[in-house]
């Protein structure tokens, strides 16, 4: 026989074990005493307990215990009292000893006085809850004579040297009773020797205990870090190996690793990176929107690398197109210039791009006799791509806020339902829908009309994450015309363009996010500019766009150019933004600050130039 240590769920057992007494408490679990307990989830565990010695060996049932942690045991032990009589027991001891060796680190021993060490060392771990009792049944003596409850016990730090507990210490009810009792016979006995062993014998045992429990506070800390470090990295070994499967899976569609978003891209690591496996199930369902993502970063690659090649005659375009978007923006009847496309994205125009890369270096009048009259009709593929993107964010939206409705309609309570025949007779009620017969509809398709109608609402407005308070222009609450023209006067915060024609994956996703909506908002915002209900945010848009100067309200706490050199610390007096009009109106009228319920105290007055002839870009 080797005599290396053994491991000690592979320890042979005696046949003692589990004897006459114990095979009898097994196949008895069916006679339980008193009153059946109530409630949904009572006897499950017995039940499968029962099933279990019903069609099992006994054996095999207890090598089946040998296997679960100590928790898992003490919990199977409060099944049943005959579980607990057959569990809680020193005959059970080497099922005790091979749950608490697979521990790692392994727990400190128990000290030798305890009635049954393996058993009491899992019980004093993981058991928590100790009942006190009354200080008038305490006295000063029996303080030093057992320990306190388990929850009031030192965890951790040095050890102790010295009993210091008083009357107001918990202790556990069914062990003071013992000591308790035992100190009043030898004190009636008049026995002062066995009185004083009997003590010294107790002070030992609970010093001995207290420094066990100190021990116990230490392997505690020491276990659950290394229960939490090998949980972490079996996560990060799982999103790892997910993570290489996808990207195996990737690769061998052509695909290579520059062409992968980059982290940031939350969109597509929060996909990739899960501690799921990849099944084929999985693969079909994630396997559409990653190609569309790495399509996208592909098509930003491209771009950049254009911008970078042609960068000389990109830099004479821009020579013309930026005067060519800022003269006469503000006009009336200027709208579609303010929805025009950055230069990032008007390059990618195929009319502009064939200029640009065209053998002979055009120059800005080259440019100027090509584009400046058909601009407005080329660029409307940009205007429909954009639009599609900004109404797929705005209806992610509302299904994110329908589904977080039927969470709270489901944990409410139900409300009382009339029985009352009339009810009965005026609704009818509906037939079962059969679950495995219905098919999945398909996803809705929309046409460029009606995300125009979508958008035309006034209530919808979207926000930039790339952009901060700092920037010139707003950067929340824009319509989507403003959002365009937000864009265009940010070329810097969009270096690539938010459009990439042939990719049907939303570029806009981590960039623009769609603003809470409320029915009372564009309410009080159309009453405080005096306009009527049903305005669109195009003719807001073209309301705002031709601002001259900060607005003012009647309750003389908005507008002024100091407000808006303090906002947004821009001290240039000759430039005003109509991006800024639409946000601070809105923010003034439905802020916090705002007194909702007496709007006649904001009427908002935007000063604007007197109707002109809309300026010609000739």
């Amino acid at each position: 026989m080797s005599g290396t240590a053994q491991d000690p769920s592979r320890m042979k057992r005696p046949k003692a074990v589990l004897g006459d007494r114990a095979r009898k408490l097994v196949h008895a679990v069916e006679n339980t005493k008193g009153a059946r307990p109530k409630g949904k989830n009572v006897g499950k565990l017995a039940g499968i307990y029962v099933q279990l010695v019903r069609n099992v060996p006994v054996e095999i049932f207890v090598e089946i215990l040998s296997h679960l942690p100590p928790i898992d045991i003490l919990h199977l032990a409060r099944v049943s009292n005959d579980l607990r009589q057959m569990l809680m027991t020193r005959n059970i001891k080497w099922l005790w000893d091979a749950s608490l060796a697979r521990l790692d680190p392994p727990p400190p021993p128990c000290p030798d006085h305890f009635a049954a060490p393996d058993v009491e060392t899992a019980r004093m771990i993981f058991k928590k809850s100790f009942k006190g009792i009354p200080e008038a049944k305490a006295e000063t003596e029996i303080c030093s004579l057992l320990p306190e409850a388990d929850e009031d016990m030192p965890s951790g730090g040095s050890e102790v040297s010295k009993v210091d507990q008083c009357l107001s210490t918990n202790f556990y009810v069914p062990e003071f009773e013992v000591v308790f009792k035992r100190l009043l016979e030898l004190r009636r006995s008049g026995d002062a020797a066995a009185l004083a062993g009997y003590t010294e014998q107790r002070r030992h045992e609970t010093l001995t205990r207290l420094n066990f429990h100190v021990k116990v506070g230490k392997w505690d800390s020491a276990w659950e870090d290394a229960t939490y470090k090998a949980e972490r990295n079996a996560r990060e070994t799982a999103v790892m190996n997910r993570e290489n499967a996808i990207k195996e899976r990737l690769f061998s569609l052509g695909y290579q690793e520059e062409d992968l978003p980059p982290r940031k891209d939350h969109e597509f690591w929060e996909i990739v990176c899960q501690r799921y496996p990849l099944s084929e199930r999985i693969w079909n369902k994630i396997q559409g929107t990653l190609i569309d993502q790495v399509e996208l970063n592909r098509a930003r690659h491209a771009s950049q690398a254009f911008l970078k090649e042609w960068e000389p005659r990109i830099d004479t375009f821009r020579a013309f197109y930026e005067p060519f978007l800022a003269h006469g923006r503000t006009q009336p009847g200027m709208l579609w210039k303010r929805t025009l496309p950055t230069i990032a994205d008007a390059v990618k125009i195929p009319a502009v791009r064939a200029l640009i890369t065209r053998t002979e270096a055009p120059s800005v009048n080259d440019y100027a006799r090509e584009l400046t009259e058909k601009m407005d009709e080329l660029a409307e593929p940009y205007r429909v791509s954009v639009r599609r993107d900004l109404a797929c964010i705005t209806r992610s939206l509302a299904e994110h806020k329908e589904k977080l409705a039927k969470k709270r309609k489901l944990r409410a309570p139900a409300a009382a339902k009339d029985q009352s025949p009339a009810a009965d007779a005026q609704v009818p009620s509906k037939p079962k829908a059969n679950k495995r017969t219905k098919k999945a509809l398909p996803a809705p398709s929309f046409d460029d009309k009606s995300n125009i109608t979508l958008l035309e609402d006034i209530g919808v407005r979207f926000g930039c994450r790339e952009c901060s308070w700092h920037v010139k222009d707003a950067t929340t609450q824009m319509p989507y015309p403003d959002t365009l023209l937000h864009f265009q006067m940010n070329p810097t915060k969009h270096p690539q363009g938010v459009w990439f024609p042939g990719i049907n994956h939303s570029a806009l996703n981590t960039t623009i996010f769609a603003e809470p909506q409320d029915q009372g908002s564009p309410m009080r915002l159309l009453f405080a500019l005096g306009l009527p209900p049903g305005t669109t945010a195009s003719e807001l848009a073209e309301m705002t766009g031709r601002a001259t100067s900060s607005p003012t309200c009647t309750c003389g706490e908005f507008g002024g150019d100091s407000f808006r050199q303090l906002m947004y610390g821009n001290n240039d007096p000759d430039y005003y933004s109509p991006l800024w009009v639409y946000e601070e109106v809105f923010l003034h009228v439905n802020g916090f600050r705002a007194d909702k319920k007496d709007l006649e105290k904001h009427l908002i007055t935007i000063p604007m130039a007197e109707d002109v002839e809309p300026v010609s870009d000739a």
